[in-house]
């Protein structure tokens, strides 16, 4: 017998502009005073900040702030937001 729930569905998919504001949230590891842009955006301009909030995460493990443990899950997620706007110009 399955069980639902109205207006849940385990299949539901992102929407695009779920992708898009989704990367401008600070993930797991990140310094809170990280700059996250607030409002829309042009594509570049996410693309360069997300690229930016990558950066850091590698100058947090090259001065031994962090070490790459800590920072390689929300590296691997700005990544794949990074990945997803490049392919959607």
């Amino acid at each position: 017998m399955a069980f639902k729930m109205r207006g849940f569905s385990p299949f539901t998919k992102e929407t695009k502009e779920d992708r898009l504001t989704k990367s401008m949230k600070l993930h797991k590891g990140e310094n809170p005073d990280t700059f996250t842009p607030k409002g829309k955006q042009s594509k570049n301009e996410l693309i360069g900040d997300l690229e930016e909030r990558i950066e850091a995460l590698n100058e947090d493990v090259n001065a031994g702030i962090k070490t790459q443990k800590e920072v390689n899950p929300a590296i691997r997620k700005l990544r794949r937001r990074l990945g997803y706007l490049r392919q959607n110009r």
